[in-house]
């Protein structure tokens, strides 16, 4: 069958409130399955750039980048 191969990407995410502090900070880790690797956040934007790094550019026939917030 002719196409384009499917790119699959598994992560898990762990939320949790820190106590201590009056309200509490949430905190967080993402794991990317394939490579194992782990990063902690405390800020989403640490999150996203976590995934998008792993993902790398995704690019449509034609050499132009897909917008990613389309599915």
């Amino acid at each position: 069958m002719g196409g384009m191969a499917r790119s699959e990407h598994c992560f898990i995410v762990r939320l949790w409130r820190e106590c201590g502090a009056d309200q509490g900070d949430w905190r967080g880790s993402i794991d990317h399955i394939g490579t194992r690797e782990r990063q902690y956040f405390a800020a989403l934007n640490v999150l996203q750039a976590f995934i998008a790094d792993r993902l790398g550019s995704v690019e449509e026939e034609g050499g132009r980048s897909r917008d990613r917030s389309k599915p």
